[in-house]
């Protein structure tokens, strides 16, 4: 075993630590500190005091993570606070549910938006498709256009008498397009009774195939378009209803002792018709036409014509012999024939129809003077080829002129025998869409179903 003394100085053991109570207790190259003894170097701050330094930065970097751990803390506040905007959304869908009728939106609840909240207007003030429910009844007419092309026309419609209420207005309707919004014009040409239908006539443009309009009626109200909004481009049309026809500028009047008005028309009332009278306007006016016309007429033969030619006549324009603007008959042999003066055409159809008492018919003769060219048409078909001529008539009427319908100036055998109705003459050359659309809307072969829809 080793021993040293204290304070001997060369008595120093590499590796021991001494204990002191001053200096002069340790080696010479060594100090006496807090009862050891040390290199000078650890003066000031022991390596204690050096750790507790860094442990105290440590410390400062714990309070740094507990730092930043509150900013941890802080996040998920952000995230709550996030919360609270998606939770403060959340009402909105309920707080959107009444809709605002009138805003030009269709919102949850309605069933159109017109942008305001006028009634008769297509789209109720409650936004409904009823267009306007002060009108106990709404129809739902479907329509079948025969034509290849859409085409503007007036359309007729029959409405069932059982579809009228009891104590209702029988004698208006209003007639809506198939947007349920459109206000069509409207004609009624014979009002409805406990057992007769109504007979309507509205304008629309027929698009090909399949489409639909709305009838409201049962309300005093008055409707949108006038008698003259249907009938556009005609110079006449003549219902031979009473007195309902749309051309008041020329008005009928009967000639010889007058024909007699019945019922049994092709549609509503008709005039019978004879070599002792038939009607007649007078003075011509707009009815004189030598450009382009468009002739059209119904018959029903009850007897054919005993003349040998000229028989059966459906309309002459004529003043004396040397003024005729034009002529329209049926030969007994079933063509129709067309004559004018002035340019002496006189030519009949290349085909001819089987003619048969009591069958109706509709009757047609266009003059294009443009295309310089005549067609016949029977029940909405042409008949035969297209006729050319060189030149219309050019005679004004006269003091003595009229427009007869079924009579002929020059002798009674050649006037038509039986019944005529729904008359019309356009200064045009109408079409052969057109004219497959008249046809039909007066046949009735347009409106394919009608159905009375449910009060709302």
């Amino acid at each position: 075993m080793l021993f040293c003394l204290v304070a001997a100085s060369g008595c120093v053991v590499p590796g021991v630590t001494y204990a002191c109570r001053a200096d002069g207790d340790c080696p010479a190259d060594q100090v006496c500190a807090t009862g050891i003894c040390q290199s000078p170097s650890g003066s000031g701050a022991d390596g204690g005091s050096d750790d507790d330094a860094g442990a105290a930065a440590d410390d400062a970097g714990a309070a740094a993570d507990d730092a930043g751990t509150s900013s941890a803390d802080a996040g998920p506040d952000d995230g709550d606070a996030g919360t609270a905007p998606d939770d403060a959304g959340a009402p909105e869908p309920d707080a959107g549910a009444p809709p605002e009728c009138g805003n030009d939106l269709v919102e949850a609840g309605e069933q159109c938006d017109d942008g305001n909240v006028a009634e008769r207007d297509g789209c109720s003030s409650a936004c409904r498709r009823w267009w306007d429910e002060s009108f106990p009844v709404r129809l739902r007419v479907g329509l079948r256009s025969p034509a290849l092309a859409a085409v503007d026309a007036p359309v007729g419609l029959a409405l069932p008498a059982g579809s009228f209420p009891a104590t209702a207005p029988r004698d208006r309707a209003c007639v809506v397009a198939d947007d349920q919004r459109t206000v069509l014009p409207v004609e009624v040409e014979r009002a409805a009774t406990t057992t007769t239908d109504a007979l309507l006539w509205t304008r629309l443009t027929l698009p090909i195939g399949d489409s639909e309009v709305f009838v409201y009626f049962g309300d005093a109200g008055v409707c949108a378009g006038t008698q003259a909004q249907v009938w556009p481009g005609y110079a006449g049309v003549f219902h031979f209803e009473t007195n309902v026809d749309s051309a008041a500028s020329v008005p009928l009047a009967d000639a010889a002792g007058g024909p007699s008005v019945t019922l049994d028309g092709r549609r509503g009332a008709a005039v019978n018709v004879s070599s002792s009278g038939w009607p007649q306007v007078t003075p011509p006016g707009a009815l004189w036409i030598t450009g382009s016309v468009t002739l059209e007429i119904w018959g029903r033969l009850s007897a054919l014509g005993s003349a040998s030619n000229w028989e059966n006549t459906l309309f002459q324009a004529a003043g004396d012999f040397a003024s005729q603007a034009y002529f329209l008959n049926i030969e007994n042999s079933g063509r129709l024939r067309g004559y004018w003066e002035s340019s002496g055409f006189d030519q009949w159809s290349t085909a001819a129809v089987a003619l048969a008492t009591d069958d109706w018919h509709h009757y047609a003769m266009v003059r294009d003077n443009g295309a310089r060219t005549v067609r016949f048409y029977v029940d909405g078909a042409q008949l035969g080829s297209v006729i050319t001529f060189s030149g219309p008539p050019t005679d004004g009427p006269n003091p003595s002129s009229f427009i007869y319908f079924g009579g002929n100036t020059t002798a009674s055998s050649r006037c038509f025998s039986g019944t005529l109705d729904e008359a019309r003459i356009a200064p045009a050359a109408l079409s052969a869409d057109a004219l497959a659309v008249s046809y039909a809307a007066t046949a009735g072969t347009i409106v394919v179903s009608t159905t009375r829809e449910p009060a709302l």
